[in-house]
């Protein structure tokens, strides 16, 4: 299992792919640094190309980190609602 340091550096460093994994992997831990890295990539636009199934798009990698943030909050707002109705 890789060290925050370690994520760090990759998420500056690594490919398109593997900045966006480190990253998200930051937030996850909830490391401080995502926020950097966040406004790294918004300042200074990486763009990625992607494909999702047979499709095929373009994002910069703070749109991915964006992404990440949103979906976070959605799923702990579908985690409440479940346990609320479980109880």
């Amino acid at each position: 299992m890789a060290k925050n340091d370690e994520l760090y550096y990759f998420a500056q460093n690594g490919s398109n792919a593997l900045k966006v994994y480190c990253a998200v992997e930051l937030f996850k831990r909830n490391d401080k640094r995502f926020l950097e890295l966040y406004k790294y990539y918004s300042e200074n636009p990486l763009i990625m190309v992607y494909k999702m199934g047979c499709v095929g798009s373009q994002k910069n990698i703070a749109e991915f980190l964006r992404d990440e943030v949103y979906s976070a909050k959605e799923i702990i707002g579908m985690r409440d609602r479940f346990l609320k109705e479980k109880r």
